[in-house]
């Protein structure tokens, strides 16, 4: 009786152990080569002496209205985005201003995120990219782009100064009117710090008075670049659950044999 009280205390012992090394396994098998570091996502607007800005978060919204004897005008950005799963990374913003009389009004949605890589990974960047003007550009700064760094550092004005992976810029009708594109990138990333930015602005200085918007949607996808087929998650889970369910019956029985 008590060899095989023994026999069963190692079994059950042993499928601990083994359902342990599983999760374990699973664990370090599924981690993320990507890692964000540092969120840097923003929109801000300015309607004259007015200015206000959201940041840091999945859903961003700021607004402006110029104070009375600045002229009515107002400015207005948005952004919608997420990279909760690391390896998929979405957003969608806008920035528009309307001016009428003197005074400076700008909007600007940026996505902007630092971030590790611990093993090659492949990506794919997919954007469109849209903007409209009403009156040609004056003193304006108008941009729609997309820029994966190699993150070395900023500099003072927190710019980043690394060399750009991709480097990808809309057209933008800075004569009036409307323009509308679609770019996309795709490469290796190597082990390192990396940097990405996604700008979407809209601006207008002084007389005369007009509107302009900018927009943007966007996928950047990336994938381990070992084409080794990797198990699901679920599916190494139910493998070794199963594992060690035949393992631990198969103690039991012999200790119940003996």
């Amino acid at each position: 009786m008590i060899d095989s009280w023994r026999l069963y205390m190692k079994g059950s012992l042993a499928c601990a152990i083994t359902v342990t090394i599983v999760l374990a396994c699973a664990g370090v098998a599924f981690a993320d080569p990507i890692t964000i570091t540092v969120d840097r996502r923003l929109v801000s607007v300015i309607a004259g002496s007015s200015h206000t800005a959201d940041r840091a978060n999945d859903t961003l919204l700021a607004t402006a209205t110029a104070p009375v004897g600045q002229g009515p005008g107002a400015a207005t950005a948005a952004m919608a985005s997420s990279y909760s799963n690391p390896m998929h990374w979405v957003g969608a913003g806008s920035a528009s201003i309307s001016a009428n009389g003197p005074g400076f009004y700008l909007g600007a949605s940026v996505f902007e995120t630092d971030f590790t890589v611990a093993s090659p990974v492949s990506y794919t960047f997919d954007g469109t990219f849209a903007a409209s003007r009403s009156v040609p550009c004056g003193n304006c700064s108008d941009s729609l782009f997309a820029t994966l760094f190699v993150d070395t550092g900023r500099d003072e004005d927190g710019e980043e100064n690394g060399p750009p992976v991709f480097d990808i810029s809309a057209p933008m009708p800075f004569n009036g009117g409307s323009s509308a594109s679609n770019r996309s990138a795709t490469g290796l990333l190597t082990p390192g710090k990396y940097a990405f930015l996604l700008n979407g602005s809209a601006s207008h200085a002084f007389p005369p008075s007009g509107t302009a918007r900018s927009a943007f949607a966007f996928t950047f996808d990336f994938s381990p670049a070992d084409a080794a087929p990797t198990p699901e998650p679920a599916s190494l889970l139910l493998l070794g659950t199963g594992l060690a369910g035949v393992f631990c019956r198969h103690r039991r029985r012999s200790a119940h044999l003996q």
